[in-house]
This record gives C-alpha cells, structure tokens and sequence, in this order.
C-alpha cells in the first residue's frame, strides 16, 4: 500500500509496526527522512492502517504495509500554506511504487496538472494490476480537480477511483468537489470529522476528501489481501458495483456511483460456481451454482446428505472470488419422509376407472386420478412441490387382448409397470393393508412416472405363466425442482421377466429385470456440481408368494434385491461411485371372518427400496494456492447407505355390510421414516366410508 504523500511519522504507536521498508523520499529533502514537517501523510496513513491495538482507533486494512512515499516540494509544508507537490515528482514516485510491490496507490493530494507522464505512469500501473485512488479535491466546483480528471484519461480510466467526500449526514461535504465530467469514476466516503494518527504519538479529528479517499485505498487493500487473484481493474469494477447509490438514481454528477460499502464489496459477486475435477484427467471446469442441485429418492435415505465435505465447498464469485459455501442447502429429499395426507390421496384405492368391455377377450380400460381435486381445500397447506407434483396426474390407459387362449397382449400408459404386473398377476394383493396396495408390483419397476409399457403373457397348463414386458418413462419430478431449469431429461427403460406357478394353496411369483436410467440413479435426479452420476443400470430380482393357510387366514410375502452400477459424472464434486445393493420387503397376514361374514383384519410389516451397501468418492475444492492461483481439492469417501431402515407397520379393519356400505379403518406406524435416524416416528390413524350404488 502506497501512500504517495508528505510522509510519515514511523514512531506513531499506531503505525510503527505497520511501515513498509520500501518507505522513502522521493524528492531528496536535505534531512532525508521520510517524515516531514507536515502530519498529512500520518493522518492518511493512520485511516488505511493504523493498528488494532486497543489505543485511539484503527485502520480500516489495520494489517497493511504503508510505503510511505514523501514527495513534498522542500520547504513547501513549513509554512502556514498547503504542501506543494509537482506531477513529475507524482510519476517518480508511481514508478517505484510498482517497481517495489504495492498494489494500491492513495493519492491524498493534486499536482500542478496532467501531464502524458503522469498518464503513461498511472497506464503503467493499472497494467500492473495495481489499483489507485485520488481526492477530488476541496474547491466545492462541480468537477474534481484537473489532477484526479487524469482518472478520465484513456488506459487509466476503469482502474482509478476519484474520491468524494460525504458528511455525517451522508451528504455531499460542502467543500467537496462534484463528481460532475467523472461520474463514471467517481466515488464518495467519510469525510468529515475523521479520527486518525497525529504527531506526537497522538490522534485528531480531520475533514477533506484527502481522508475520504484513504477509506476507498482501505477498502481496496483488503479486497487484495484477502483476494490476491484480484487485480485493480477488478477493485475498481467491485467497488463501484456495490456502492450505495446516493442522490439521484443511478451514477450522477454530484455521488458518481455513491458510498463505497466495504461490507457489501467482500460478499460474492456475479455468477458463482464451483471448480470440479474430470473423472478422467486433472482437467477443472467451473459448474454454476444456479444449475446445481440433487433430488434424492428414499432408496438413499439420508446417505448422501449426511456426506462429509457438501458443507464446506470452495465456491468461486464472477471475479473469480473463493467463498465457503454449504452445498447441503441445495439438496432436496425426493419423498416424504413421514405419513401426510398426501400420502392417504395417492392411494390407488383413490383411482376412479372405466371399464370397457371388446369384442371376445379384449378389453380397454381408463383411470381417471384428480388427486389435486380432493385436497383443493387443504392445497394451501401443502409444500409448493407436493401442490405440483399432484397437479401433473393424467388419467392412464391399459388396453388388453387375448391374442389365443394361451397368450394375452396388453398395452398400457400412464400405468407403472409396477401397477401393470398387478392388474395381470396371479396375486389377491388388493385386502393386505393401505400402504401395501402395491405389493403386486416390483419395487424397482415401481419408479417412472408417466410410462408406457407393453406386455406379452403366456399361460401352459393353467398353473405356469410367463410375462415378457418393456417399459419406457421419464421421471417428471425434476419439473419442480428449483434447479433442474437445466437438467436434461430423466429417462428409464426396462425390460422383465415374470414367471407365476400356482401349486394347490400356494401361489409363487419370480420376477427378474434391468432397469436403465438416463441422467438419474434409482429415481434421483442430480445436476451440476451434485450430480450423482450420468445414468445407472439395475439388474433385480424379486420373489412373491401367497399362501392360504385355511380358517380364513392368507399370508403374504414379498422380497426384492437389486444390483446396480452407475455411470459417473465428467464434472462433479462426486466421483466413482461403487456398485451397490438395495432391498424391499413385505409380510402381511390377513384374517377373513372374524366378527362376522363380510369383515376382515391384516396386519402388514414393510420395507420401502433402500440401499444397502455401496460407496461414493467425493472430489471437492476446499483450498487455493494464490501464488500458482490454482484451486486444491481433497478427497474423501461416503457410504451409500443411509443412518436407519424405515419399517412401515399397519393394522387394518374391513367391514361391509349387507346394505353395501364399506367401513375401513388402518392403523399405520412408521419407524425411522426415510431410511433416517434422526426423524421421529410416524402414526396415523385412517378412517374410511364408501357406498355402492
């Protein structure tokens, strides 16, 4: 920091610590010391640097170097007149001040004019990455001094600040020059009443715009110092931009562009983003901030938001600024974790159908699902997410034909392929329970949304089918996630198997399948410096079975293991990630018959998807080299598999009674909701009424 003035009292309590070896006289006093007669220079220096000490005050950059250049004319502060300063002495003095280092000039002072000296020096300077301020002057004219006009010059301007001075009543010092012709590099600061280093070891209180400028070279030396990839045209383009805009809106002829706010010029600026490493190579890429985010689905749990590192990211800002920023903030659980009413509205039981009866064996059926339309009036209680993603039902279709005896063709939309596999299984899943309307259908098979899928079912003998299907659907929950403007189009193909083989008072189902995902895994979806990987491919394999035990009884069961491999991402904090292994299951016991003919009590245990080993490396920016300006990763792993497995428990009554009405009551529990130990365990109590005309 280079304070080209009349020196500096390098005994000052409050500064000695704080001069730049470099101090010297510029101009060759005969006493040759680098403070002269005149405190100027101390009271401008004291504003930039004066110690945090407990003592008097302080310095706004209170660590800073002062160099403290003396170039008063001699004799010239020993009279009751101001300091006399030639321009030819304000070169000399620029010059070494970038030959020694500084990257901050404060020009506290005028000279006797412009000169293409003074221009080639200051031009020189800015292209060395130095950052220079000048007073506007104390004449109260309405442009500043033909000195601080150089500030207008070309190769000059966008890397030199003239500066104002404001009041304590934030308005313009009634001494100070206007910004007027240099509006566009023209700034204001304190002025008036400025507690500072004095002679003696002493402090005062000064006003002029030579001690509102040293608040704007303060500023500056603080940008750099916790910023050292800064060079001046970018102090210049940061302090401008966070001004506070004062008198007339906008940059104008009185404040230019307003008070400098320093608190506001150290916060990120401009686009932010993160630095990510390839895969591949040690190639980096910077990720926007805007387009990064992940949605994770319950297979996860809280695995991946509990990963180390995802709190404490080096972010970069538009001037390629580093900040710590927590990158938890941008990921989102892409279920609810616990019961809801929305939970009770996506019941299939909801589902209104017609059925429409083809020539023979065909058939055609519509599902109509205004699940939006049954909660209108709880809407407004309901996250904006869950408002949308009810909103996006269309009604499905299922056609089937019966192309021979033996082999049966179906076609459906809008259906899961889950839900398809029920409406053809050899299964009586529909009286286990609420939660466990689906069990009929494969939990991987389960994810898409808005699918379309085709089926082939073959019969032998009456007790062996096989069904051959293929699925294709998107995952239309990345429309409401706030980041996903920019994410690309989550697809899922799959192709099945499912053999079924009824054996007296047992029914077995075997289905097997591969599941793959384009810009999702399981259901997730992931962008931008989170994203999980580029896509994901799932082998499973499932087991149902069904067993009437007599007197009423049926037990039912359900496992379903899956293997998959991910497809990492080119520039992600997130790495490899291993291969992993993920389970569901249920068992229900149902009791037909019990108070009387026509009612009927389950109870049923279940285990939504949920990931069960596996591991992901995570490659994340967490320091930098100023000296190389290169960002430094480290790496760590996490595991996948989240803090606690979810066990949904429910009990259920049916009762109908001879005048058609149906009564039902469900009971349901769920500990560790979310596959996540640190929410609280759910219970609801459903009731509901129905009656058949």
């Amino acid at each position: 920091m280079a304070v080209i003035d009349t020196g500096l009292n390098v005994d000052h309590n409050d500064l000695d610590d704080n001069v730049d070896p470099a101090s010297t006289d510029i101009v060759g006093h005969a006493d040759s010391d680098v403070f002269g007669p005149d405190m100027h220079g101390t009271q401008v220096a004291g504003i930039i640097a004066a110690e945090k000490n407990g003592v008097g005050m302080h310095g706004i950059a209170f660590e800073a170097l002062i160099m403290a250049l003396r170039i008063d004319f001699a004799d010239s502060c020993s009279n009751e007149t101001d300091c006399l300063f030639f321009t030819s002495d304000i070169v000399r003095a620029i010059d070494y001040a970038v030959a020694n280092g500084a990257r901050v000039i404060n020009l506290s002072l005028g000279g006797d004019g412009a000169s293409d000296d003074l221009i080639a020096a200051l031009t020189a300077a800015i292209n060395a990455g130095v950052f220079i301020v000048i007073s506007a002057g104390n004449d109260s004219e309405g442009n500043p001094s033909a000195t601080a006009q150089v500030a207008l010059s070309a190769g000059v301007s966008g890397g030199m600040l003239i500066v104002g001075a404001i009041d304590t009543n934030g308005t313009l010092a009634s001494f100070s020059n206007r910004a007027g012709n240099s509006r566009n590099v023209f700034v204001v600061a304190p002025g008036v009443g400025i507690r500072t280093t004095s002679i003696n070891n002493s402090f005062t209180n000064v006003s002029g715009t030579s001690f509102s400028t040293p608040h704007v070279a303060g500023a500056a030396a603080l940008l750099f110092s916790l910023f050292p990839n800064l060079v001046g045209t970018d102090i210049f383009d940061i302090l401008t931009q966070t001004a506070t805009d004062f008198g007339t809106n906008g940059v104008d002829s009185v404040f230019g562009f307003g008070l400098i706010d320093i608190g506001a010029a150290l916060q990120p600026l401009g686009p932010l983003s993160i630095v990510t490493m390839s895969l591949t190579s040690d190639e980096m890429t910077d990720v926007p901030i805007d387009d990064t985010g992940g949605g994770f689905s319950i297979a996860f749990g809280d695995a991946i938001f509990n990963a180390r590192g995802f709190s404490s990211v080096m972010m970069l800002d538009g001037f390629r600024r580093s900040y710590m920023v927590d990158l938890s903030s941008r990921m989102e659980a892409l279920y609810r974790p616990s019961l809801s009413l929305a939970d009770a509205i996506e019941s299939r039981r909801q589902r209104q159908s017609l059925f429409i009866p083809l020539s023979g064996a065909d058939s055609l059926s519509f599902s109509f699902y205004d699940r939006y339309r049954l909660i209108r009036d709880l809407a407004p209680a309901l996250s904006m997410a869950t408002r949308d993603l009810l909103r996006q039902e269309a009604p499905a279709t299922f056609f089937q034909s019966a192309l021979r005896d033996d082999l049966t063709l179906s076609f459906a939309f809008g259906f899961s392929p889950g839900d398809v596999l029920m409406r053809q299984g050899d299964l009586n899943t529909a009286g286990y329970g609420f939660l466990t309307a689906n069990f009929g259908g494969a939990t991987h098979l389960s994810l898409a949304s808005s699918p379309k899928t085709a089926n082939l079912k073959k019969t032998t003998g009456g007790k062996v089918s096989l069904l051959f299907g293929v699925s294709t659907g998107t995952y239309n929950v990345a429309e409401f996630l706030p980041y996903a403007g920019n994410h690309p189009k989550a697809t899922v193909t799959s192709t099945y198997i499912r053999a079924a083989r009824k054996s007296g008072a047992l029914m077995l189902n075997l289905t097997a399948g591969v599941m793959e995902e384009k810009n999702a895994v399981l259901g997730s979806i992931s962008t931008g410096a989170l994203t999980l990987g580029d896509g994901a491919a799932t082998a499973f394999l499932g087991v149902q079975g069904e067993v009437d035990l007599g007197r009423g009884f049926s037990l039912f069961g359900q496992y379903e293991a899956g293997w998959t491999s991910v497809k990492g991402a080119e520039f992600s904090l997130i790495g490899e990630v291993s291969s992993f292994r993920t389970s569901s299951f249920t068992a229900a016991l149902t009791k037909n018959r019990v108070f009387g003919k026509r009612d009927r009590i389950g109870i049923a245990v279940h285990q939504p998807l949920r990931v069960e080993n596996g591991t992901l490396s995570l490659v994340l920016p967490t320091g930098r080299n100023y000296v190389i300006d290169r960002i430094l990763f480290s790496n760590d792993r996490a595991g996948l598999s989240p803090s606690a497995r979810e066990i949904d428990v429910e009990i259920s009554y049916r009762l109908v009674t001879r005048a058609g009405f149906t009564f039902e009551a469900n009971l349901v529990h769920q500990f560790n909701p979310g596959h996540t130990i640190n929410l609280s365990h759910a219970s609801a109590v459903l009731f509901r009424f129905t009656k058949v005309y």
